[in-house]
């Protein structure tokens, strides 16, 4: 009998690795650059926002054990997985949130807007943003400022100055409208571009808050601060 190589592969083998259906993974799709650099900013720690408290060193031994507890009373359930209409065309399907500055220039929406009012004359009228030009200066600002801002946003962003109408002329009386959070009808990325998020009530700021799972008790200028940030994050973020 013929002996074989020692270094020759059986046909077992050979079969087995044929029979496989390994498919190659796509190539991603070309990032543009510009995104890129902004996703690059050392701006945000990376770590969770809450750290668990270490386990208690209590015996787990079953005789000294404390006697059986009631089962506890039923927890509330938060809504913060709740789905929604998106109310605005650069939102997602969940409050708060919006899409990322990849999606935005794949779907063609460059330019956000949103309506503002006159407190003299009562007009309202829409106001509009280039998204790549005001998201490039905001990720500058916070590059530049964030380390000196200590988690508390600055004078411009925290009382922003109102600006003139366009059919009354009347100075410093035209602000954002708002919205509605008991609608999530709010447009943050509207206010986010013009620097408006200012304009916003303690509640207004606290729904953000909420569903971002961001701390809800804090001063007003932590609360714009953190709006500022998380809604930066989300626009360089990567899906």
């Amino acid at each position: 009998m013929e002996n074989k190589r020692k270094d020759q592969p059986s046909s077992a083998s050979t079969n087995y690795h044929h029979r496989r259906n390994v498919k190659p993974k796509p190539n991603p799709e070309p990032q543009d650059p510009e995104i890129r650099e902004l996703q690059t900013l050392p701006l945000f720690p990376t770590g969770p926002l809450f750290q668990s408290s270490p386990s208690s060193n209590h015996s787990q031994d079953p005789e000294l054990s404390s006697p059986p507890q009631p089962p506890p009373a039923p927890a509330f359930v938060d809504d913060l997985d709740i789905v929604i209409t998106p109310p605005f065309p650069w939102a997602t399907d969940r409050p708060a949130k919006v899409h990322t500055l990849q999606y935005l220039k794949q779907n063609k929406i460059l330019t956000i807007k949103g309506d503002v009012q006159c407190g003299s004359c009562r007009k309202k009228f829409e106001m509009e943003f280039d998204l790549k030009k005001k998201a490039t200066e905001h990720g500058k600002f916070l590059k530049d400022h964030r380390a000196s801002m200590h988690s508390r946003c600055p004078k411009e962003w925290m009382n922003p100055n109102p600006i003139a109408c366009k059919f009354c002329g009347q100075e410093k009386s035209v602000k954002p409208v708002i919205g509605s959070w008991k609608d999530h009808s709010i447009n943050w990325l509207f206010l986010w571009l013009g620097e408006f998020i200012g304009f916003c009530t303690l509640e207004d700021l606290r729904y953000f808050c909420k569903y971002n799972k961001l701390h809800r008790t804090a001063a007003k200028d932590r609360f714009v601060f953190n709006a500022y940030t998380e809604i930066f994050k989300q626009l360089i973020r990567v899906d």
